[in-house]
C-alpha cells in the first residue's frame, strides 16, 4: 500500500520540518536562517527589557545638603523641589533646618550643608576675607506681604511703644535675626538716612518664635522681621514702622532679600551639581511668576502662611527684573562699606568726645597739683 505524500509538502521540507520541531523541543536553533534570525533577536530583546525597567532606568540622585529657614523667601526652594525641578537635573535636596542667620553660617562652617539660602548682606560680604562661599543664585521671589506697600522685610513695633520713625529707636532694644544680617544693616541704615545714631539703638538675636512673646512683654521694643511673623505681629496691636527693604535700597526699589550661597570648595568639587541646583531654582523662580495662583496655595503647605495672607502675596516680575547679580550685590557692597564709614565716624567722634572729657579732668587735676606746691612755699 503507497503512502500519499503530503500535499503541499515535498519529501525534502518535510523532513526540514520535523527537523525543526525537534531542535525546537531540544532548545537547539534550527539551521533555517528565518527562523535563526527570530530566535537569535530573541536573547537580545530580553536584554535590552532588562536595562530599561523602572528600577534600573532611573540614575540615581545626588544629594545635596542645604540649610534654610522656613520663610516665604526661601519658598523657592521647596517649590524647586516639589515640583520635580530638582529632580530633573538628578538632584535630591537633603534640608538642614536653621533658625536664624547665625545658624545657617555655622551649618557652612561645619561642612553641614554644601549650599545655603542667606540674607543678601551675607551674599554681599562673601567675597571678602577668607570667601568660604560665594553667591549662586537669587532665591526669594516674593514680596511677602498682603500690603503692596510692605516690603519683604519690616520694621514692627507695638501701638503702646509710639516708635514711628528710625530717630524714635534710640536707646530702644530691637530684635534682629543676627547683628550682620540684612535686618541690622537695614535698620542701621533706617536711622543713619533721619540723621539720628544708630550706635544708640540696642540690638538682641531672637528667632521668630520668640519675637511675638517678648514685643508683647516689653522685653524688646521693636522688631525687624521677615513674613509670615511679620503678618503674625500685624494682628495683634502693633504697627508697621519702615519697610526696611525698601528703604536700604532707595527709593521704591526692591532689595535682593535671600540669595543662595555654595561653599567654594564644594562649588569647585561639584561643579555639575552646582549648575543643576542653579538651573533648579531659576526653574521655580520662573514657575512662581508663571502661575502666581498656585504659587500662593502652595504657600499654605510649604511655608506657615494662611490661606487668606498667601492669596494676597505679591509676585513681581523676578525673572525679569532682576538678573544682574554684579549690580545689586555691588549696590549693597557700597550701602555696607558707607554705613561702616559712617559708624566708625559716629565711633570716633564719641571716642573723640570721652577723650575730650578725660583730657579736661585731667588738665583740671594737673592744674591742682601744680599750684599747691607754690602754695605751700609761699605760706612756708
Amino acid at each position: 500500500m503507497h503512502r500519499l505524500p503530503l500535499r503541499g509538502v515535498g519529501g525534502t521540507h518535510l523532513v526540514l520540518l520535523i527537523l525543526a520541531l525537534l531542535a525546537a523541543a531540544c532548545g537547539t536553533a534550527p539551521s533555517d536562517d528565518s527562523s535563526a534570525d527570530v530566535l537569535t533577536d530573541e536573547p537580545d530583546a530580553i536584554a535590552f527589557e532588562a536595562t530599561t525597567s523602572t528600577s534600573s532606568s532611573v540614575p540615581e540622585l545626588k544629594t545635596i545638603r542645604v540649610a534654610a529657614r522656613n520663610s516665604i523667601g526661601a519658598s523657592p526652594l521647596w517649590i524647586a523641589d516639589a515640583r520635580g525641578f530638582f529632580r530633573d537635573q538628578g538632584i535630591a535636596i537633603e534640608y538642614v533646618p536653621v533658625t536664624d542667620e547665625g545658624a545657617v553660617s555655622s551649618a557652612l562652617a561645619a561642612q553641614e550643608a554644601a549650599i545655603a539660602i542667606v540674607s543678601s548682606t551675607a551674599a554681599a560680604r562673601s567675597n571678602t576675607t577668607r570667601q568660604l562661599v560665594e553667591p549662586i543664585v537669587y532665591v526669594d521671589a516674593t514680596d511677602g506681604g498682603s500690603d503692596a506697600e510692605r516690603g519683604s522685610l519690616s520694621l514692627v513695633a507695638p501701638v503702646a511703644s509710639e516708635i514711628d520713625n528710625g530717630c524714635d529707636l534710640e536707646g530702644k532694644t530691637v530684635a534682629v535675626d543676627s547683628i550682620r544680617s540684612i535686618s541690622a544693616v537695614a535698620l542701621r541704615e533706617v536711622v543713619l538716612r533721619e540723621g539720628c545714631n544708630p550706635l544708640a539703638v540696642r540690638f538682641t538675636t531672637l528667632d521668630g518664635r520668640e519675637i511675638a512673646s517678648q514685643l508683647m512683654t516689653g522685653e524688646v521694643d521693636a522688631a525687624a522681621t521677615f513674613d509670615p511673623i511679620t503678618t503674625e505681629l500685624l494682628r495683634g496691636p502693633n504697627v508697621l514702622v519702615e519697610n526696611l527693604d525698601f528703604a536700604l535700597c532707595g527709593g521704591t526699589e526692591r532689595c535682593p532679600i535671600w540669595i543662595a550661597v555654595a561653599r567654594s570648595d564644594w562649588a569647585a568639587s561639584n561643579p555639575e551639581l552646582n549648575a543643576g541646583f542653579i538651573v533648579a531654582m531659576e526653574g521655580a523662580i520662573n514657575w512662581i511668576f508663571d502661575n502666581q495662583l498656585e504659587y500662593r496655595a502652595e504657600l499654605v503647605s510649604c511655608c506657615a502662611v494662611n490661606a487668606d495672607d498667601a492669596a494676597a502675596v505679591v509676585v513681581p516680575n523676578f525673572p525679569g527684573d532682576r538678573r544682574d547679580f554684579q549690580r545689586d550685590l555691588t549696590r549693597l557692597r557700597t550701602v555696607i562699606q558707607i554705613q561702616n564709614e559712617n559708624l566708625d565716624l559716629l565711633r570716633s567722634g564719641q571716642t573723640v568726645a570721652a577723650a575730650s572729657s578725660n583730657e579736661d579732668v585731667v588738665d583740671d587735676e594737673a592744674v591742682d597739683k601744680e599750684a599747691a606746691p607754690e602754695d605751700e612755699v609761699a605760706d612756708s
